[in-house]
């Protein structure tokens, strides 16, 4: 083998990359590294707007990089992720070094593997890739790596290592049975759902409030819907940020419909028996018609009971990709009507936007989408009528029943007899 010592610090110093960069002069002069990725570019892209480059230790990505450690009986474990000139490790155990030079790191052919299988190298000296890699040839003498790629979902069906989860080993190994690659990666993603479900440096507070004002400004800005900035604020005010991570349910048919979300970041799929009908994407809204019919419903004085019973999901919402949310509960809205009636007419401005582009995008005059704007569109009572801006919200916990135009809202009768329907069929 040709040795580092055989080479003059003078020879090194000449060395050149395939891209015109310097090698470093402690690398082999027989190392050849690996080149990037077609996707780089868009790789490169998706891992930086996960914002967990250079943050501090986290005990649920050091837990991960200890079980991976213990599970295989590893000299060494990592959380890797490949950036644009390093590799960085979110989570080392038994190594001390933060991070390494892209070209030596062995995740960095790892990236170059198609599909998700977990890479593989049993003896990295009979390896011409690793023979001559600084981290086999050098003090810490990596014989043996297995790494499964840290794979991120995006709605638009593409998909993107970032980096790995790997264990690594002073002496080869004769294998890494399928069982345990298959172990590796369902590590793996758990590394991919933590990193998901992180707030990606977001605070609360007046930055995270603040924060909340623009999303909700973009949004409004998108739908051509004008509101007042005191309006948004109180509105963003009385939010709430979720992180669903790709491909889980945001809500699922048959749900309690008690909130509305606006997408903030990533895109989700509205799907009505078995067919995706709307693809939500930052800056659409979903759940505002079940505020709305669960409003009605209280003017009307219908019980919760069956107020509950009745507002639930039509469709499923399922993530496409990791989406960050707003969540605006019913309990928030509710008082907000009280006092700003013209809540009401910014609710079915939104409602209105919606079915509009959901109807664009459904074929015209078909069964499908009549069916899906009756569905989606209809109120809960069939003879409950709009309410408007003028109408007299009754407070939360009102002490005496307020006069409400009979017009605005079914009446005391058609309310009791739809509460006596709900407690016979219970009864049935």
């Amino acid at each position: 083998m040709f040795s580092r010592a055989s080479s003059s610090a003078a020879a090194l110093e000449e060395m050149w990359t395939g891209d015109g960069e310097r090698c470093s002069t402690c690398w082999h002069p027989l190392f050849v590294p690996p080149p990037a990725p077609a996707n780089d570019k868009q790789r490169l892209n998706v891992l930086w707007e996960q914002k967990i480059l250079d943050t501090p230790d986290e005990e649920q990505f050091d837990s991960l990089a200890r079980l991976a450690k213990r599970a295989f009986n590893a000299d060494m474990a990592f959380i890797s992720l490949v950036d644009e000139k390093r590799a960085w490790f979110k989570a080392r155990d038994g190594y001390s070094a933060r991070e390494i030079h892209r070209d030596l790191a062995f995740c960095s052919h790892a990236m170059l593997e198609e599909g998700p299988e977990t890479f593989v190298v049993t003896d990295a000296t009979e390896d011409d890739r690793f023979r001559f890699n600084q981290l086999t040839v050098g003090p810490e003498g990596i014989k043996f790596y297995a790494g499964a790629p840290l794979l991120v979902h995006r709605g638009d069906g593409s998909q993107y290592k970032l980096g790995c989860l790997c264990v690594c080993d002073h002496d080869p190994r004769e294998e890494f049975c399928a069982t345990d690659c298959a172990y590796l990666s369902v590590l793996a993603s758990a590394v991919v759902r933590e990193m998901e479900l992180r707030p990606r440096g977001r605070q609360e507070g007046g930055e995270g409030a603040r924060e909340r004002v623009v999303i909700l400004e973009s949004f409004f800005a998108r739908s051509e819907i004008h509101v007042e900035p005191d309006l948004i604020e109180i509105i963003a005010q009385r939010t709430v940020p979720r992180v669903v991570q790709s491909e889980h349910f945001v809500t699922r048919r048959g749900d309690p419909g008690d909130s509305m979300f606006f997408v903030s970041n990533g895109s989700c799929s509205c799907i009505f028996n078995g067919k995706e009908i709307e693809r939500l994407k930052a800056g659409s809204c979903f759940g505002e018609l079940s505020i709305m019919n669960m409003c009605k419903m209280r003017v009307a004085r219908v019980s919760e009971h069956t107020i509950q019973k009745r507002c639930v999901r039509s469709a499923d919402i399922r993530a496409l990709e990791r989406c960050e949310l707003l969540q605006f509960y019913m309990h928030e809205a509710w008082p907000l009507l009280h006092q700003h009636p013209v809540f009401w007419k910014l609710l079915e401005a939104i409602a209105d936007t919606r079915l509009q582009r959901l109807s664009s995008q459904l074929e015209d005059g078909s069964k499908e989408a009549v069916k899906v704007t009756h569905v989606i569109g209809r109120s809960p009572l069939s003879t409950l009528s709009g309410l408007s801006a003028g109408t007299r919200v009754p407070p939360p916990t009102p002490a005496v029943t307020p006069a409400i135009p009979g017009s605005l809202c079914v009446s005391r009768a058609e309310s009791a007899e739809a509460d006596s329907e709900e407690e016979e069929a219970e009864a049935r």
